[in-house]
């Protein structure tokens, strides 16, 4: 008796999860049952309960089936969304890191922090359902100081361009700031790899993968031997030793 009433229980949860118009749907049907009990013979009852068990069954394996498909969907959207941050912060750190190495007084780097697969997948809704509370955090508040960055970067260049010089302690500001957010992405890194632990993005069959990524090592390379080039060649060089305009005049302002 008790494993009925837990079936039924179980039957009951299954039925309030479907939409309101189905249930209803079941309801008329059961009622159409009932009022077939009482006047259709026998045989001819047992026939319609069967059919109508039947019936049953197909819409609730139908739309069992049609949840797990939708749900296996989200998460392969959500895998995908994840690993595309993972790959943008490993593309952030090392501009940071060149960042802090490469800001100097007269000189500001010109790359800029890399954001569109935060704001991507802080603008999806699969982001909120399945990433932990942890991940949702630390990559909010990222985007947001990768931005602030970015702003600050882009202040100091049009000072610069406008003849003002960039001190050594603004220098060290900035430095600062580049290494406060390597520690914010070193932070986003443990949730982000639990997630993707538990979701993995498909992978993409792709055939020409090997040719691809061997033509972009061949462009690195190349890229590589050609700066040693140039910073060897210091007759022709500009400005310092590494590559950097010279410092200007001290009587300009500074900043």
């Amino acid at each position: 008796m008790s494993n009925v009433k837990a079936r039924m229980k179980g039957l009951y949860k299954e039925l309030t999860k479907f939409p309101k118009r189905v249930r209803i749907g079941f309801g008329i049907g059961g009622a159409v049952v009932m009022l077939a009990v009482l006047v259709m013979p026998v045989e001819a009852l047992v026939a319609a309960v069967s059919a109508f068990g039947a019936a049953f069954a197909g819409v609730c394996l139908s739309f069992r089936v049609e949840r797990r498909r939708m749900e296996a969907d989200e998460k392969d959207q959500f895998g995908r969304c994840i690993t595309a941050i993972k790959i943008e912060s490993g593309v952030n750190e090392g501009l940071l890191r060149g960042l802090v190495k490469e800001a100097k007084p007269g000189h500001v780097p010109i790359s800029e922090m890399q954001t569109e697969a935060l704001q991507t997948a802080l603008s999806n809704l699969l982001f909120y359902k399945w990433a932990e509370e942890s991940l949702v955090l630390t990559a909010t508040v990222v985007r947001t100081e990768l931005l602030n960055f970015n702003n600050l970067l882009t202040t100091y260049r049009d000072a610069i361009d406008a003849g003002r010089t960039l001190t050594e302690r603004t220098a060290e500001k900035l430095r600062a700031r580049a290494e406060a957010n390597l520690e914010r992405l070193r932070v986003m890194e443990k949730p982000l790899n639990d997630m993707l632990k538990m979701f993995p993005a498909p992978l993409v069959a792709d055939r020409p993968y090997r040719d691809v990524r061997e033509s972009l090592r061949g462009i690195a390379q190349w890229q590589n031997e050609k700066l040693a080039g140039i910073c060897a060649d210091k007759s022709a060089a500009e400005g310092d030793g590494d590559g950097h305009p010279s410092p200007a005049p001290v009587e300009k302002a500074h900043i």
